[in-house]
């Protein structure tokens, strides 16, 4: 994991939010192999306090916590209860596609947790595309307010 961290930082970032971290990718552009081979390869680094917003990707990855500890939400398209657990640094923990998660520093330290995952099935071989359900990048942010209440059906508060 050292070479791969120290060699080059993740060259594409999806999300960043100053003093609180960002996710961070490799592309396939600048990284062939990975297209390639068809692996994906992410970056999540994280401030103590760091939350990131919830979210799922086209494909399953593996998550390998490099450095810190954190607590992380799963919720699977299966099954619509939520997993709550926490992981530490050398932990590895499965999130298989389509599952929604997030995940909070609650740590002293920096977090890093470095992703991993087979994707002949994506929509790009070799990159994640994450959708995001909440904040600016969510799916819902170029809808009006009235718009999704009416769909929803809920009142606009």
């Amino acid at each position: 994991m050292d070479l791969i961290l120290s060699s080059k930082k993740a060259d594409k970032t999806i999300v960043e939010v100053e003093g609180v971290g960002g996710y961070y990718t490799w592309s396939s552009t600048q990284f062939p192999v990975l297209s390639q081979k068809k692996i994906a390869a992410g970056l999540l680094v994280l401030q103590h306090r760091g939350f990131a917003l919830p979210h799922y990707a086209d494909s399953s990855k593996i998550a390998y916590v490099c450095e810190g500890e954190c607590i992380a939400g799963l919720t699977s398209p299966e099954d619509s209860k939520e997993e709550v657990v926490k992981i530490q640094k050398g932990d590895t923990l499965p999130v298989t596609v389509g599952t929604v998660s997030w995940w909070y520093n609650a740590g002293d330290t920096k977090l890093t947790i470095i992703f991993l995952g087979e994707s002949s099935e994506d929509y790009t071989p070799g990159e994640y595309c994450y959708f995001f359900l909440t904040s600016a990048a969510g799916m819902l942010n170029g809808f009006s307010n009235e718009l999704i209440a009416k769909c929803f059906h809920m009142n606009k508060t």
